[in-house]
């Protein structure tokens, strides 16, 4: 995570940079040009709420309860490869097991509603280790999530 005039501006895991669509102008030059090359394809953005920008694509996608909730389903999503420029369809996600956003005060202001609840609850998930790399590559899913909650001792925490 970075920081910017007192605001956390992004979520970076690898080479992935996450961000509310709402501040992407806070992201690094590069990661703009690359989102500005995304939006030359005119596909319409005006219904996701977070950008996810990495070396080959920019991601826009849709989480309803970003901001209200403390992990956020994916409801959809539309894929811009950058080379060639071609744009994904869009894709839609209903299953049970579907993805879930962490660290969703990422994601917000200081002094936005909730944000200093989902401060602290992030930070009690960090402590307890759920983001270390033993589960890196499985919390993104909802019900390997719960169960690690679960098996951590994180009440308050599922999705």
């Amino acid at each position: 995570m970075e920081w910017l005039n007192d605001s956390i501006i992004m979520k970076i895991v690898g080479k992935n940079y996450y961000e509310a669509i709402k501040y992407m102008s806070r992201l690094g030059r590069e990661q703009v040009a690359r989102i500005e090359l995304a939006l030359s394809t005119d596909i319409d953005i005006s219904e996701y709420n977070v950008v996810r920008v990495d070396p080959n694509s920019v991601s826009f996608m849709l989480y309803p309860d970003l901001g209200t909730k403390l992990h956020p389903k994916l409801l959809k999503s539309q894929k811009v490869y950058l080379r060639p420029l071609k744009v994904h369809d869009v894709r839609t996600y209903t299953q049970a097991n579907t993805f879930v956003l962490h660290k969703v005060h990422c994601f917000m202001k200081r002094g936005d509603y909730n944000y200093d609840k989902f401060w602290r609850m992030d930070w009690v998930e960090e402590e307890a280790g759920a983001f270390s790399t033993d589960h890196k590559n499985k919390i993104g899913r909802r019900k390997y999530w719960n169960s690690l909650c679960r098996e951590l001792g994180l009440r308050g925490h599922r999705a």
